[in-house]
């Protein structure tokens, strides 16, 4: 689970003089607080996602689902009204740090409201799949142990915010251990006893239906990709010849042939050669020899997200095929002398581990100069640094 940041106040009811020596450090961890806030929010980013499908059904009548209101309700009258909400996992260019849904009262909620019985709820992630129209309540079931409470609405105009973090960093988890299908959020309602809460449903398109707003840190952290002792940077980001344009976010690490070469990230893996001899092959299909390379935002699909490859394997040593789901870590084959090892073996063993974003190098600098490995940034890995 991504780590959510959270950042401490002091009042003056607490504190009421900050003169006393002691009481100062309390006014510069303020100052600090405030500073590490802003930092924060300079390098966050924000997107915001819209339901695929929303619904509502209940354990007495209507009995299946039904997608076609322009609301979705929770509460009852002795049986419960639950409302269920899918969206598309969220693919961001970067490390999750919160994910909100928010719901916004529709007018049916109104009297409700007035009257001090409208209902809060509890919102879960969907264990099983639902259609809009149709599914059975008998056919739903939910996590109970991943939830997140709001409470009734007070007001009309305000928006309900349900912090749901935690689930969302389930759905996009880069360990397939951990990684729960997203079949999105069930709300069950806090009361049933003729009390409502109405929300608007994506029938009202972006501006009243439900959002999901994902929070995230532009760049991603990749582990080491290799295991064992240190190795020496051969060739750093941005370094001719071969480091250029598409190719720019690459390290060259001088290994000795057979070391054990490891997904920097979990992923499923989108590429793999494994026949190219030894010996240079310096240009075309086999200037990169055996490969490995692995898209990491979990659709297979190279045009979204961030792709890494590892470049230069023992022929016959690759341990991974296409479509194989990898988590980080795991062993993917071992260094070697095949494709363009400039200047030729002995001298010229290493592994290419190259980074890119939607499948390309050149015109994604927003997104790569982020990228870190093993905690230090890609572009601060100069040619001769030991890593």
């Amino acid at each position: 689970m991504w780590p959510v940041l959270h950042f401490c106040s002091f009042t003056k009811k607490t504190h009421p003089n900050l003169t006393h020596p002691m009481k100062l450090s309390y006014r510069i961890l303020l100052v600090l607080t405030v500073l590490m806030s802003t930092i924060f929010e300079a390098h966050a980013e924000k997107q915001t996602f819209y339901p695929k499908k929303d619904s509502w059904i209940g354990t007495r009548i209507n009995k299946s689902t039904r997608g076609d209101d322009d609301f979705i309700k929770i509460g009852g009258s002795g049986d419960r009204f639950y409302a269920l909400i899918q969206f598309e996992t969220p693919s961001v260019p970067g490390t999750i740090t919160s994910a909100r849904l928010e719901l916004e009262p529709h007018p049916n909620s109104f009297p409700y409201i007035m009257s001090g019985v409208a209902t809060g709820g509890t919102v879960y992630a969907s264990s099983t799949s639902w259609r809009e129209n149709g599914t059975s309540v008998t056919d739903l079931r939910y996590y109970s142990y991943w939830s997140e409470s709001f409470s009734a609405p007070r007001s009309a105009s305000r928006t309900i915010t349900v912090d749901v973090t935690d689930i969302v960093s389930l759905w996009t988890s880069s360990s397939e251990g951990d990684r729960i299908k997203n079949n999105g959020f069930v709300i069950r309602p806090d009361l049933n006893f003729n009390t409502y809460s109405y929300f608007y449903s994506r029938e009202w398109g972006r501006s009243r239906g439900p959002k999901l707003v994902v929070t995230y840190k532009i760049g991603k952290d990749f582990g080491r990709p290799f295991t064992g002792s240190q190795a020496t940077i051969t060739r750093g980001p941005g370094k001719a010849p071969s480091h250029k344009n598409n190719n720019y976010y690459s390290v060259d690490f001088g290994l000795s042939e057979g070391r054990r070469i490891v997904a920097a990230e979990s992923g499923y893996v989108v590429r793999v050669e494994n026949n190219v001899p030894p010996g240079p092959q310096n240009s075309g299909a086999k200037a990169a020899g055996n490969f490995v390379k692995i898209d990491h935002d979990g659709d297979k699909d190279q045009s979204t997200g961030y792709q890494t490859s590892y470049q230069h394997l023992q022929k016959g040593s690759v341990k991974v095929s296409e479509k194989q789901w990898v988590n980080k870590g795991d062993l993917i084959g071992y260094s070697g002398n095949t494709g363009n090892v400039d200047p030729p073996a002995p001298n010229g063993h290493h592994l290419h581990f190259e980074v890119r974003y939607k499948n390309k190098g050149a015109g994604q600098e927003k997104y790569l100069e982020g990228v870190t490995i093993d905690g230090k940034l890609i572009l601060d890995l100069k040619t001769g640094l030991s890593f």
